[in-house]
């Protein structure tokens, strides 16, 4: 999983954290990840000349603040972002890398059902995760890009929620020993 492309900034950002290299296609559809990439993105974005006023609030930003100005244009980006080209590039940045998150997330989705579906041409799915279900814009990308590829090779894809699924699994694998 480490073969997709990545931008200079993703790997910038990825060397800064611990285990550089690891796990990157993981990371880059990851909750904790992607407030974390965003901020750094920010930032770099602000070096480069972008923002009339720059980028340096007190905090590093992280999934929720993200989510917050991406609905609303509320939070502490809202806040932070006074000029409103300023805030457009910043919304645009934003939207773009949590778009590429939802693609991503597609692509992993339907490697797996393409392998499912080798006897049949139709799958069960459960997506689930805080960031999934809330951050603005990644379901809605991930479904459309992955439904429409998944039909337009023939397999029907029903994706469904789970209450809690990963507990329940892991519930489920602990009674199995």
């Amino acid at each position: 999983y480490d073969k997709i492309p990545r931008s200079d900034i993703d790997i910038a950002y990825d060397n800064s954290m611990q285990n550089p290299g690891i796990g990157v296609f993981e990371k880059m559809t990851s909750g904790g990840y992607l407030g974390g990439l965003c901020d750094y993105t920010l930032r770099t974005a602000a070096r480069e000349g972008v923002f009339q006023n720059g980028f340096a609030p007190d905090k590093t930003i992280d999934t929720i603040d993200v989510n917050d100005f991406l609905t609303d244009g509320a939070g502490v980006l809202g806040d932070y972002f006074q000029a409103e080209a300023d805030m457009a590039a910043a919304k645009e940045i934003l939207l773009n890398i949590v778009i590429r998150a939802g693609r991503l997330l597609a692509l992993q989705m339907a490697a797996v059902a393409v392998k499912a579906a080798k006897e049949n041409d139709r799958v069960c799915m459960t997506i689930e995760g805080t960031t999934y279900e809330k951050m603005y814009g990644l379901k809605k990308e991930a479904l459309t890009v992955l439904l429409t590829y998944l039909d337009s090779i023939g397999i029907k894809a029903d994706v469904i929620s789970v209450e809690l699924a990963v507990l329940k699994g892991c519930a489920i694998a602990g009674l199995s020993r």
